[in-house]
């Protein structure tokens, strides 16, 4: 195992930390303060960032992309959230969702999809799959067929008619496609009876509706999604009828690790920004680094972000060279990883000291943005859940 970086992932590194010192970290925090949730998402920062190839580095070559393998993928994740942690999250939900183009697409479906993608920079991605009465169970499925979504899909035809509400979407206002997942059979439990389906923005019956407005991630946006007698041709279904979360399972079970990268991000600009604050901050005539509370603080922290980086690193390579691994590791690896980020960002909020919770602290927003990662890509609570149902034996489906 050679977690020796190559020579293209270290230029994309280098490009990505020059791109957020440059054009991120100066704005970030501006933005962060607007206080409409609707105007805060950086459409400049996102041109920025594709024509540096990074929106589409998740599409394989083959197919017009950059052909970023999983690792890579990873690293970027880490480096822009060091950045923003909403900036982030956006380009990590359209880098998972251009996987799924690649791997679950007919080539018809990506003959008409790909193509626009690769041409418009602003060309972003969404799931449609948490609702107001459905969130992490479905993750978690149970045997009840009630629990999970419950827009639904009917077919008249050749076109499917979709009615529902989804919220907290990631990128839910400003993307240009959504893979929702749909009720196609209420009878049956959720892993038995969802499909997938591609609509575009601006489909028939499809709009969005309030942009929520966040404690933290506030660049990013997450809105609600209306479907009122959505019509929606079969052509645009993606994999087999009710066939939905198994085959999102099958292609995006790792996603979760990327999730994991963005926290890693946040925990360096965290401990970064503590360490510098160490130094320059005199308390009894030396540098508060000097006492040996705030340099045992910053050990703890500089320990955990480490580790957090081996098992990342380490099962990213395992996907790349598809090596078999237990998959219960990147469910708890974005459980140690989000948990570790927050906690950092709470020891350097300790050693910032009273200046610590001032809005011109950089640590304030640092420390907003790192709980919200307690829920992305599902709760601790059910992702440990969903491991210990595996560790007894039982054979925990989807992602």
């Amino acid at each position: 195992m050679d977690f020796q970086l190559s020579e293209p992932q270290l230029a994309i590194r280098e490009m990505v930390r020059e791109f957020v010192r440059r054009d991120v970290i100066p704005v970030a925090r501006e933005r962060d303060r607007i206080p409409d949730p609707g105007e805060a998402y950086p459409w400049d920062l996102v041109r920025k960032a594709s024509r540096l190839g990074l929106r589409t580095l998740g599409l394989p070559e083959s197919l017009g992309g950059r052909g970023g393998d999983f690792l890579t993928l990873l690293i970027v994740c880490e480096e822009m959230a060091y950045g923003d942690l909403g900036l982030a999250e956006s380009f990590d939900t359209t880098l998972s969702w251009s996987q799924v183009m690649s791997k679950l697409m007919t080539e018809e479906q990506q003959a008409r999809f790909i193509p626009p993608f690769l041409e418009d920079d602003t060309f972003m991605l969404a799931q449609g799959l948490t609702e107001p009465d459905a969130g992490s169970d479905n993750l978690l499925p149970n045997e009840d067929p009630r629990a999970g979504v419950s827009t639904t899909a009917r077919r008249e035809g050749d076109e499917w008619v979709i009615n529902g509400r989804k919220h907290f979407i990631a990128n839910g206002e400003i993307a240009k496609l959504v893979f929702l997942t749909t009720r196609t059979d209420s009878a049956r439990i959720i892993m038995e009876g969802t499909t997938l389906f591609a609509v575009p923005a601006g489909a028939p019956g499809f709009t969005t509706g309030r942009v929520h407005d966040k404690m933290g991630q506030r660049l990013a946006n997450n809105a609600e999604l209306i479907f009122e007698d959505c019509r929606v041709p079969d052509a645009n279904r993606i994999g087999e009828v009710n066939g939905g979360l198994r085959s999102m399972g099958r292609v995006s079970f790792a996603n979760v690790l990327k999730t994991a990268g963005t926290a890693l991000g946040v925990a360096r600009a965290a401990y970064d920004a503590a360490l510098r604050y160490a130094r320059e901050r005199v308390q009894g005539s030396r540098p508060i680094i000097e006492h040996q509370a705030v340099g045992s603080m910053l050990a703890d922290m500089l320990m955990k972000i480490e580790a957090s980086r081996s098992l990342i690193w380490r099962l990213g390579w395992a996907v790349d060279h598809q090596l078999d691994f237990d998959p219960n590791l990147p469910r708890l690896a974005k459980v140690f990883s989000c948990e570790m980020a927050v906690e950092v960002s709470i020891k350097a909020l300790e050693i910032f000291g009273g200046a610590g919770i001032m809005k011109d602290s950089p640590i304030e927003k640092i420390h907003r943005d790192a709980v919200t990662l307690l829920h992305s890509g599902g709760t601790h609570q059910m992702l440990r859940l969903k491991v210990a149902r595996a560790l007894a034996g039982e054979d925990v489906k989807g992602w």
